[in-house]
């Protein structure tokens, strides 16, 4: 453990540092420290107390992370409340991977980001998620990446909405049909094989997916049922299937369970979904709407641009009941993060980034060609045919929303010509929309 700042009297609280795998010993025992912590962590979630076994098995999943944990401690307690060994907030990061079409990118993952209700608005947070920005910078790391469980928290620090998702309800009563017949077959599966499934599926799925990130651990956990942070004991609802391509390979899989009779309409939740094609994808939602006993599928993380909706025969039976951010990017070393990225457009554009924490600030030229860029670092006093918060460049990085979007909603600076965000936008198109399907 290490103290990276003590108390002082305009800050009265210390923020220690620690790697997850210095929590736990050989025989699996957590230490003080890292139990305090966990208990922060899901206080601040709303999450049950959690018991031994619970905190052993989840610091032996995030200590497979790598997790570089963070945690606020006050200089003073009341009589009567929380002892001062337990975090008024906590933070934790871990390097994973980004999907950016030409390579996976060194992406800095922050989660577990909680303050108590009682230490708000105190710079907190700010402190915790400077120190962890400036340390992923230094060695080298160029994106970090989150998903908020708030809107309106992180922008300030940053970050911009990336992608989107839906949380979907889709009427699989009698009636239910799709245009045209899947491809493959589908097999019921053991539930405790679905953590591996899973993982080696993602692996394929990420490395094919733009906009893909990395998933923790705890997945391979979660979607067999064996436990989750809100959990720590066995679902034994949880039911698994696989898809089989033509060709005998498993090219998808789906974690799921029955909700019980009171629900109405009888619904099975998604717990995962992976596909490598289309073929596995639409199979898949076959065999939900072919499970008896239930008249609905809820999923809570289809893709926003899900073509379930266009393989329906009636697509009515397809309700959207939100569409949410789900994967928000902060740059932190802008000319590694755009020569990284493959490209579908052409062109030359000067950038002016503005950044309040002062990691990615600049003017950039970036040069693009064949599908590759470059990009020179300019004097920071010029012109730039676009100018643009660093949080804004986090939106528009994977082309999850256009440049005219942005600037027609005054993201961008209005000093800019209608050309050069059209540029912009030739420039970085795709021909997908990034999907990902972690939430961390």
């Amino acid at each position: 453990m290490k103290i990276i700042s003590e108390a002082t009297p305009d800050f009265p609280y210390q923020l220690r540092t620690w790697t997850s795998t210095e929590s736990i010993d050989s025989a699996g025992k957590v230490d003080e420290p890292a139990k305090a912590w966990n208990r922060a962590v899901i206080q601040g979630f709303h999450g049950a107390e959690p018991e031994e076994q619970a905190q052993e098995k989840i610091v032996a999943s995030i200590a497979k992370d790598q997790q570089q944990i963070y945690a606020i401690y006050p200089s003073e307690i009341r009589p009567g409340s929380l002892p001062a060994t337990d975090p008024v907030a906590t933070y934790s990061s871990f390097v994973g991977t980004l999907n950016v079409g030409e390579a996976l990118l060194a992406t800095d993952m922050i989660t577990a980001v909680t303050v108590r209700p009682s230490h708000r608005r105190r710079g907190i947070l700010s402190r915790m998620i400077s120190t962890d920005l400036t340390a992923a910078k230094e060695q080298g790391v160029p994106m970090a990446a989150l998903t908020a469980s708030e809107a309106t928290i992180y922008g300030r620090f940053g970050f911009g909405e990336a992608n989107r998702y839906r949380s979907i309800t889709v009427d699989t009563s009698l009636g239910f049909a799709l245009r045209s017949a899947p491809v493959g077959t589908v097999e019921l599966a053991p539930a405790d094989t679905a953590g591996q499934v899973q993982a080696e599926l993602f692996k394929s799925f990420h490395a094919a997916t733009f906009g893909s990130i990395s998933r923790p651990d705890h997945y391979r956990a979660m979607v067999s049922g064996e436990w989750t942070f809100d959990n720590p004991e066995r679902d034994s609802k949880v039911r698994v299937a696989v898809h089989y391509a033509v060709d005998g390979s498993i090219d998808g899989y789906l974690s799921y369970k029955h909700l019980g009779y009171q629900s109405q309409p009888v619904t099975l939740e998604v717990i995962d979904l992976l596909a490598l094609n289309p073929q596995a994808y639409l199979a898949l939602w076959q065999f939900l709407a072919d499970v008896d006993l239930s008249s609905a599928v809820n999923w809570d993380g289809a893709p926003a641009n899900d073509p379930l909706l266009w393989a329906l025969a009636d697509s009515r039976r397809y309700k959207v009941n939100r569409e949410v951010d789900s994967l928000w990017l902060r740059p932190l070393d802008i000319p590694v993060l755009l020569n990284a990225r493959r490209y579908f457009g052409a062109g030359q554009i000067v950038l002016k980034v503005n950044d309040r924490l002062n990691l990615a600030a600049g003017r950039f030229a970036l040069t693009v060609r064949d599908g590759k860029g470059h990009t020179e670092v300019l004097s920071a006093e010029g012109p730039a045919d676009i100018e643009m918060d660093v949080a804004a460049l986090g939106s528009l990085y994977l082309a999850g929303v256009s440049a005219r979007t942005l600037w027609e909603a005054g993201r961008l600076d209005f000093g800019t010509e209608a050309a050069a965000v059209e540029l912009f936008d030739e420039i970085f198109r795709t021909p997908v929309q990034p999907v990902s399907r972690t939430d961390f």
